[in-house]
């Protein structure tokens, strides 16, 4: 236990495999197979929704370059908030630490989990219907807390079995994506006529 005058540190256990899966799962959420269909519906212009894609992917690759750059240049745990309160103070490190753990990460965790029982009513059609539990809670939300805990007491257990399970979840989004992609080219019937106005 660190006393005072020292610094803690976390101790290194992340290889640069589960390290750069970590990263991958960072950029790549579960965006990707829930906006696109909202794109299609709203924007309804092919060539623009595949630009949007590109100019995603190309702030998401500069994001990456300048938290590599902070990261080299202040190697303590913290991210933003260790580069936020060397630059700018405490207060706004906690600020944004603050804002980050009740709105930013638990919004898309909230999101990645309801979009994840969403596809699974697909699979079991009850869940579609969202009956509530003891009369108050709905089962989707329930499923959505549940899961959400689930992979708490995962990454809880140890940094290992975290990030062994990350390493395993990205396999899974990637392949996905890689299948989607094959299957297109592969069996598709597309013609670049239908890249117009829908």
């Amino acid at each position: 236990m660190p006393t005072r005058g020292t610094q803690s540190a976390l101790q290194r256990h992340m290889r640069l495999r589960s390290a750069t899966a970590l990263v991958i799962a960072n950029i790549i959420g579960a965006g990707i197979f829930t906006t696109t269909g909202f794109q299609a519906a709203d924007i309804r212009h092919p060539p623009i929704i595949f630009l949007l894609w590109v100019i995603g992917g190309i702030l998401a690759l500069l994001g990456a370059l300048c938290y590599a750059e902070l990261g080299a240049m202040m190697p303590h745990a913290g991210a933003e908030y260790v580069y936020l309160r060397e630059t700018y103070g405490r207060a706004l490190g906690f600020m944004s630490a603050f804002v980050s753990l009740v709105a930013g990460f638990s919004a898309a965790i909230a999101a990645a989990t309801k979009s994840f029982v969403a596809y699974l009513s697909h699979f079991f059609p009850f869940l579609a219907e969202n009956p509530t539990v003891a009369g108050a809670i709905s089962l989707s939300n329930l499923i959505a807390v549940g899961l959400v805990w689930l992979l708490v007491a995962i990454h809880l257990r140890a940094v290992r079995s975290g990030t062994s399970f990350n390493d395993l979840i990205t396999v899974f989004k990637v392949a996905g994506i890689v299948a989607i992609i094959l299957a297109a080219a592969s069996f598709g019937r597309g013609d670049v006529a239908n890249l117009t106005t829908v």
